[in-house]
């Protein structure tokens, strides 16, 4: 970038410089048959420069403005894009909380631009007008000079020049022209995220089974998960365990339905939840993967991202951040919630375990019926991360909460763990009873335990 901008000075200078040796070189060519008319060509010059001039401080006194609101949107476009962030936007069902604010950011941006085209075109033509008026007067002063053939060509070289010279009208109007239609894809892309059908969640569900749910990827020589049973009731908390690649995540995206199924069941309070449509279903999880979207916005903006929900009354988010143990953290910003997360926009800069706290927080405001978690607590210290389980299993009552976790002293509190090996279910049973010599539990957690 630095040096594409000094290639473009260099360029600039040179053309300025080629521009003032130009008209300098045509008034003297005049001067000879009239000094008025060379006085009048050197002086068509100025208006340009002083409209290249005035633009360029005008440009320079928004661009910090136009290029903060650019980078929210670019930013904000990035997270509905971005594979990890997507997929979490989409099953809390607040992509169009995001492509609203994208869409907040490029209004304003284009607002900004579009003061500035309209001003920047206005001086462009005025200065094209005052030196077609000193190039017209030129060729004038010329002819009443009678310099015949010479005064002819110098009219038409003063013509070209005054082409020359006004052609930064035509830039503006082209750029116009250009971002057009850029502007109505955005507004094509805004209207579909609107058409988006709304999610309401599900915050009472009292029964989550699973039948042989098998998951067989496109080209994979062997299912990621075969013949799962699981079965959790509210107020159970289960944990899923296993060596990467046992199936642990395979399972969690056939609950959400989000990895097609080659076989089998998964059943919500009875009902197949296949016969779901994406909204109904989603709306019954919260979902905290260790990949969570550290969103660089308000806390009180990132955390509303965990419901489809406009109105939420304040002391609903303190009371989601306490649940998360982040209640003092948040206390202790310059402007509580509305403190700008992240340094990107000027914000305040968390720690990995800081922003996991936020995005549980997040779960905990949307209050659906299913929590899963999937390693919640991975960037959390051991004290801390002791707090947050204590703090799940106190509100184990009005979920079922279903944890994926590599570490062994989380799962003590667990009413069934389920341990997957090859995409199978080889073991199930409380932390004390898969402590029996010999099982695969015992394997995978020997150093720590």
């Amino acid at each position: 970038m630095p040096d594409d901008a000094a290639d473009g000075g260099i360029t600039a200078a040179l053309s300025a410089g080629a521009a003032l040796l130009g008209a300098l070189a045509l008034g003297a060519a005049i001067w000879p048959f009239s000094a008025l008319a060379a006085v009048l060509v050197v002086l068509a010059l100025l208006p340009n420069l002083m409209v290249f001039a005035w633009s360029a401080g005008v440009q320079d006194a928004r661009f910090t403005e136009s290029a903060s609101h650019s980078g929210r949107f670019r930013y904000l476009l990035d997270q509905l894009i971005d594979a990890r962030t997507g997929t979490e936007l989409s099953t809390l069902g607040t992509g169009v909380k995001v492509a609203g604010a994208a869409s907040e950011a490029y209004g304003r941006f284009t607002r900004i631009n579009d003061r500035l085209y309209a001003l920047l075109l206005r001086g462009d033509l005025l200065g094209g007008l005052v030196t077609a008026v000193l190039l017209g007067g030129a060729l004038v002063a010329v002819l009443r000079a009678g310099a015949g053939a010479a005064g002819l060509g110098a009219g038409v070289l003063g013509v070209i020049a005054g082409l020359q010279a006004t052609r930064g009208a035509g830039y503006a109007l082209g750029d116009v022209i250009t971002v057009a239609p850029l502007v109505r894809r955005f507004r094509e892309l805004e209207a579909l995220a609107g058409a988006v059908p709304g999610q309401d969640v599900v915050h009472d569900v009292a029964e989550l089974r699973t039948t042989g749910i098998t998951v067989q990827y496109p080209g994979a020589s062997r299912p990621a998960l075969s013949s799962a049973d699981l079965h959790v009731r509210r107020g159970e908390m289960v944990a899923l365990v296993g060596v990467n690649g046992a199936g642990k995540t395979s399972l969690v995206g056939a609950l959400l339905g989000i990895v097609p199924v080659t076989a089998g069941t998964v059943e919500i309070d009875g009902v197949d939840a296949a016969g779901l449509s994406p909204q109904e279903r989603l709306a019954r999880f919260g979902l905290v993967t260790q990949e969570f979207g550290r969103y660089e916005m308000t806390v009180r903006a990132a955390l509303a991202l965990g419901t489809p929900e406009e109105e939420i009354p304040e002391e609903a988010f303190w009371r989601a951040l306490a649940a998360a143990r982040a209640d003092g953290m948040v206390r202790s910003l310059p402007q509580g919630l509305d403190t700008m997360l992240g340094t990107r926009f000027g914000g305040v800069g968390l720690s990995g375990g800081q922003w996991q706290r936020i995005a549980l927080a997040r779960i905990h405001l949307r209050g659906a019926g299913i929590r899963v978690l999937d390693e919640p607590t991975s960037a959390i210290d051991a004290e801390a991360e002791q707090e947050v389980f204590v703090q799940l299993r106190e509100t184990a009552a009005e979920h079922l909460t279903i944890v994926v976790s590599h570490r062994a002293w989380t799962l003590r509190g667990m009413d069934r763990i389920h341990v997957l090996e090859g995409g199978w279910i080889v073991e199930s049973g409380t932390f004390d009873e898969l402590l029996s010599s010999g099982s695969r539990f015992a394997e995978i957690f020997a150093e720590q335990l």
